[in-house]
């Protein structure tokens, strides 16, 4: 395994993590790419291999100059492409984060990490975000 570091990107501008669990080691090894490259960064929080990373993705991406964001969907979107009404996974969320560089983007109609807990009991709320990238 290398780490992000280590490719010396020129430049990245999303960098999307679900890897199990294994995003606070991955996050180790991609400080100066992320100090540098400065990208939008969208993460699992939560997971149920090793709980809720949010303290520690909090503490990295303040650190950083970065503003976070919950991003809780339900795993059952009603709107789905091939029109399934059945839900199989009532009750069941994905709980990520969104690590925004202050200078690229901003975000509307979501839950400031910082502030709020990770919780949404509102399976429609994640429709209503706006993003607005620099």
């Amino acid at each position: 395994m290398r780490t992000l570091d280590s490719m010396n990107f020129p430049r990245l501008d999303l960098l999307k993590v679900d890897i199990e669990g294994f995003e606070v080691d991955m996050l180790a090894g991609a400080r100066t790419t992320i100090s540098t490259c400065r990208p939008v960064v969208y993460l699992e929080y939560m997971n149920p291999y090793n709980g809720d990373n949010s303290k520690v993705f909090v503490e990295y991406f303040s650190d950083l100059r970065y503003d976070l964001y919950y991003y809780i969907t339900p795993i059952f979107n009603s709107r789905n492409y091939f029109g399934n009404e059945v839900n199989h996974f009532a009750g069941l969320w994905s709980f990520d984060m969104l690590c925004l560089p202050k200078e690229k983007a901003v975000v509307e109609g979501m839950l400031d990490a910082r502030k709020d807990v990770g919780h949404c009991s509102d399976p429609e709320l994640w429709r209503q975000v706006k993003f607005k990238y620099f």
